[in-house]
């Protein structure tokens, strides 16, 4: 039996699907996404439980609808396969968090951390100060805490007395990661420099490192023609 169902009736893993791609078993969407973009292969059934309510039942083909449709939500979804009635079902399992904050929401975010964060004499209370603004809680707390942990990156590597810095300086890098992963799904003004400065502190001065914010960009440029110099 088997051998016949191995050779037969192969259970393929059920997948989800965004722009063509399968994203990894925990994600986040922090950009708005079209229903045709999202789909479901090798599917039988599927079960979509959202912010921790009761499971429901739902057809594949509405996956796209119902994600493409939230903007600020978690949800826990279970794809199965049922290829053939003698043999168990193929699983697949994803949570995917949406978070897509409008940009009067994001515009508040950006005036907090100019308010709290772009003075001298940075502390890492000046961060709590930030994460705990109101206007940084609720669907934007994902962007906030990426430009608070971007500034903690700085803190931690710059070590100033009295700072309140106590990680050690290895984190730096780890700061610098996380916060890039979030902010680089933002197109704004301030993400886009931050993720500038991120990766020019990575000595990352590809084309993707332009900002629109002169300075940075001639010194991006500088070094990029430095590279390729060295290169040839």
């Amino acid at each position: 039996m088997r051998e016949h169902l191995s050779a037969d009736h192969r259970g393929a893993r059920p997948f989800l699907l965004i722009a063509g791609r399968e994203p990894p078993r925990n994600f986040s969407i922090r950009r708005a996404v079209l229903p045709g973009s999202i789909g479901v292969e090798n599917c039988t059934a599927m079960t979509i439980r959202r912010n921790g309510g009761p499971s429901d039942d739902v057809q594949p083909c509405r996956a796209g609808a119902l994600l493409s449709g939230a903007v600020d939500a978690e949800f826990d979804i279970a794809l199965v396969h049922t290829f053939d009635a003698a043999a168990t079902p193929v699983r697949q399992i994803y949570r995917v968090i949406v978070r897509i904050p409008d940009d009067e929401l994001l515009k508040h975010v950006d005036t907090a951390f100019r308010e709290h964060l772009t003075h001298d004499a940075l502390r890492m209370d000046d961060v709590a100060k930030f994460m705990d603004d109101r206007r940084c809680e609720g669907v934007v707390a994902e962007y906030a805490n990426a430009l608070g942990t971007y500034v903690r990156g700085i803190l931690n590597k710059d070590r100033s007395p009295g700072s309140g810095v106590t990680l050690p300086l290895a984190e730096t890098n780890k700061f610098y990661g996380e916060a890039l992963d979030v902010l680089e799904n933002f197109d704004r003004p301030l993400s886009n420099v931050v993720c500038g400065l991120i990766r020019f502190a990575l000595n990352n001065f590809s084309p993707k490192s332009d900002t629109g914010f002169g300075r940075l960009d001639r010194c991006n440029a500088t070094f990029r023609q430095l590279l390729s110099k060295n290169h040839r």
